[in-house]
């Protein structure tokens, strides 16, 4: 089963290839790191999610997943970890296949969750401006702060598409992951470190945590 889960964003300037005099990533960086280091010590094991293509060379590999190795080096986390990679354009039902699977193993899985918001809230972001951007990000955003699969199993993987916001797949493989057994325990407790769009980019920091 998850023990517990963190969403974390995926912002190429945390990476140290991309480092520079400034450093605009710092803040989400240790935000993610303390969540993070916060999800690994409730798993038996620790599982990482993110969006893209599978890949057998380092080099190629998925941002999140560099970017999400980073983040387990700020917290200072050496464990094995198993990476695990879904496709941006996964629909809703491979992505409940692939949340399923997840869960249904034996022990506390520690889930890191690489997942952005729309990537067009503002005129300066990647896809540049998109009005519904805000409203598919408040959506999504709330219902993490929630700890509300349900609302993110609805995402419209379409609006999602629209409007660049890859992490919907991953979101909704935690979605199907944390439903698999929500009958049999309570809802998870939820801390929110972190939220905005300092790139046009919708970022959330937060964790989800099942009792033991």
């Amino acid at each position: 089963m998850i023990g517990a889960a963190a969403v974390v964003p995926e912002p190429l300037c945390v990476l140290p290839e991309y480092a520079s005099l400034a450093d605009p990533g710092a803040s989400w960086r240790d935000a993610a790191a303390r969540a993070v280091a916060a999800v690994c010590a409730e798993g038996d094991e620790v599982v990482v999610l993110a969006a893209g293509t599978p890949s057998p060379h380092h080099s190629n590999a998925p941002a999140g997943l560099r970017v999400a190795a980073e983040y387990l080096r700020a917290a200072g986390v050496d464990r094995p970890v198993e990476p695990v990679v879904v496709g941006a354009d996964a629909t809703p039902t491979q992505c409940a296949a692939l949340g399923a699977a997840l869960a249904d193993t034996p022990g506390r899985t520690a889930l890191i969750v690489v997942a952005d918001g729309s990537a067009r809230r503002g005129p300066r972001a990647p896809g540049h401006l998109d009005e519904r951007s805000f409203a598919y990000d408040d959506v999504w955003r709330r219902a993490v702060a929630r700890g509300d699969h349900d609302a993110l199993a609805a995402l419209d993987a379409q609006a999602a598409d629209d409007l660049l916001a890859q992490g919907r797949a991953p979101l909704q493989v935690l979605a199907a992951a944390a439903a698999l057994d929500a009958a049999d325990r309570p809802p998870p407790a939820v801390d929110v470190l972190a939220e905005g769009d300092p790139f046009g980019v919708a970022y959330l920091v937060a964790t989800w945590t099942w009792a033991r």
